[in-house]
């Protein structure tokens, strides 16, 4: 598998979402006019093994209301959940790094 891809119009790098790998140095050549060099990209990969998950809060309740016509229902607080992940390429490591966006779509609670 590819560390890094590149567009079909060869204009653009990219990362297609289904490398396994990342890598301290992927020499990339490119030509603008009758210049040519390689330029060195660093590609970082998420260690997902060690995924920090955090909640806001571990128990949450049962609340109870009175609606407006008068009946009395029930809600559960909420509680938010952040995500963080380490980064590597090859020696080189970047620790903490947000990625609750990133995996929001993948959690799932149950009671």
């Amino acid at each position: 598998p590819s560390v890094l891809q590149v567009d079909p119009s060869c204009s653009s790098i990219l990362l297609a979402g289904n490398e396994t790998t990342g890598s301290q140095e992927v020499g990339v050549e490119f030509r603008v006019s009758s210049i040519a060099s390689i330029l060195p990209v660093r590609v970082f990969f998420p260690d997902l093994s060690n995924l920090l998950l955090t909640v806001s809060d571990y128990v949450l309740n049962r609340v109870s209301y009175f609606s407006g016509d008068g009946n009395c229902s029930s809600t559960f607080q909420q509680a938010s959940v952040f995500a963080e992940a380490n980064f590597s390429a090859g020696e080189r490591r970047i620790e903490g790094v947000v990625v609750t966006d990133s995996v929001a779509v993948h959690l799932v609670s149950t009671n």
